[in-house]
């Protein structure tokens, strides 16, 4: 297993979570490798994403699709800054 960890703070959570509704509704039916996903946003901004995938390999196919990097592109202007990236194969 693969995971990636999505740490930033935003000033419009209610955007946030509507970038991530489009994703669970538009991209996820055909994100390959794509096993699940859990996050928050605090009530201070803070939003911390986690993204699981079958290994490494279904993480970087899933984020060269074209439709993923517009997805993120418009996604990314809710944050703050730059969000933090963290890959882990180390799931315990």
């Amino acid at each position: 297993m693969f995971v990636r960890v999505i740490k930033g703070h935003t000033s419009d959570p209610v955007g946030l979570r509507q970038q991530l509704e489009r994703w669970r509704t538009e991209l996820k039916p055909t994100a390959v490798g794509f096993l699940g996903s859990t996050g928050g946003i605090a009530d201070d901004g803070t939003a911390v994403l986690v993204a699981r995938f079958a290994d490494a390999a279904s993480a970087r196919t899933n984020a060269e699709r074209p439709e993923q990097g517009q997805w993120w592109e418009a996604t990314s202007t809710f944050f703050d800054g730059e969000p933090t990236f963290r890959d882990s194969t180390d799931t315990t």
